[in-house]
């Protein structure tokens, strides 16, 4: 969904897997790992908010009129450079997670990749959708295959050209 104002509260189990007891035991933590990626995605502005008059110099200016590099520092933690205004105290934003955070959320990602649970409903799944795509292809050959031959001899194209030499010698 490209919609990012649609939210996925609950993970429905529904076609051949919804009685699945493997299924069950694997969508919770489905879920749980939706919910880490959702931690640490970047949220796009809406696109009625942004600027559109600002060109991609702008953004890259040393001093506009709203904002002065010579006011910000820069300082390394845990491998990680953060901007701090020049004046103030160098202490780690609240709204990124600590460096132990994400790697206790990296080890429980991990985690639930590698649970055998949801390797074999991910397998499983990934097989479905296989077979539906193929089911797909069958049924509608005509419009995916690309131009017949009867279509390539009535609708020519750029590439299909006379070639014309324009090589000249002087």
């Amino acid at each position: 969904v490209l919609d990012n104002r649609i939210r996925f509260p609950c993970t429905v189990i529904s076609g051949p897997h919804k009685d699945d007891p493997i299924a069950r035991v694997a969508a919770p933590k489905i879920a749980r790992a939706l919910a880490l990626r959702e931690k640490y995605m970047w949220k796009a502005p809406n696109p009625w908010e942004l600027d559109r008059e600002k060109s991609v110099e702008d953004d890259f200016a040393k001093k506009t009129a709203t904002f002065n590099e010579d006011d910000w520092v820069y300082d390394g933690s845990e491998a990680v450079i953060l901007p701090f205004p020049r004046l103030s105290a160098h202490s780690w934003p609240k709204e990124l997670p600590t460096i132990e955070q994400f790697e206790k959320d990296f080890r429980e990602l991990k985690s639930i990749c590698d649970s055998a649970d949801v390797k074999d409903f991910a397998r499983r799944r990934l097989e479905l959708l296989d077979h539906k795509f193929m089911l797909h292809l069958a049924l509608n050959h005509a419009n995916e295959a690309g131009m017949t031959e009867n279509q390539a001899s009535t609708n020519r194209d750029i590439y299909q050209a006379v070639k014309v030499d324009t090589h000249i010698h002087m």
